[in-house]
């Protein structure tokens, strides 16, 4: 969620009935779900970097309050959208089963953390609803922020064979739309996603074995390297 704007252009985009932001807003979580390690490895990049877009110090409580505010900004006088200030496993309980037509997955992005949010999330989905998932990329720029969005949707995949993949967004943190197999309306969604000229189409088989590599400033999304 951070500061609302990405909640934004979903809500004016798709125009939902209603809409529930889920976020700890909590520089503490932050600060001890980054890296399971008492000492943060040399390949992960201190979290201080990422300071700038968070605007302010991340040990900071002051910094997410900020955050929290301006989210809430964004949608004032918007009587469908309900804030839930709390972790994504805490507050799978304010969701009903089955009631969602979509669930936009951004919050922790460890392996553990994102696989366990696909396993409890995906009972909140209807059959017609999709799951994207925010930052699904193996890169070198990825792996200093410890990403491990990919390697757990791509389990999850392998687990939940009702599930597939559908097609990512074009850049260097892209999204990853998932759907269910049975979903009566998956092909009006692919063709309306490719249509908008702004997503690669991602083939079932291929999709275990994506990553992104940039030599020469070029870029290639599927590697079996």
């Amino acid at each position: 969620m951070l500061k609302g704007e990405n909640a934004q252009f979903l809500y004016e985009t798709l125009r939902p009935s209603s809409m529930t932001l889920v976020d700890s807003w909590s520089a503490e979580e932050i600060m001890s779900g980054y890296s399971p390690f008492d000492s943060l490895p040399s390949y992960i990049d201190d979290l201080s970097a990422t300071e700038s877009y968070f605007g302010g110090p991340l040990d900071d409580q002051a910094t997410f309050d900020r955050l929290l505010a301006e989210a809430k900004a964004r949608f004032t006088g918007r009587d469908n959208v309900k804030f839930v200030v709390a972790d994504s496993f805490k507050g799978l309980d304010q969701v009903a089963d089955s009631s969602l037509d979509l669930v936009y997955l951004d919050a922790n992005h460890q392996y553990e953390f994102i696989y366990r949010d696909l396993m409890y999330w995906k009972e909140k989905v209807n059959d017609n609803g999709l799951i994207v998932l925010n930052d699904c990329i193996v890169s070198q720029l990825g792996a200093r922020q410890n990403l491990g969005v990919h390697q757990a949707v791509s389990a999850f995949l392998k687990i939940n064979v009702d599930y597939l993949p559908l097609v990512l967004t074009l850049g260097n943190f892209p999204d990853l739309v998932i759907s269910k197999r049975r979903n009566p309306r998956i092909n009006v969604v692919l063709t309306s996603l490719l249509r908008s000229g702004r997503v690669l189409e991602v083939p079932d088989a291929l999709f275990h074995s994506f990553s992104q590599k940039s030599p020469g400033g070029g870029m290639s999304y599927f590697s079996f390297n």
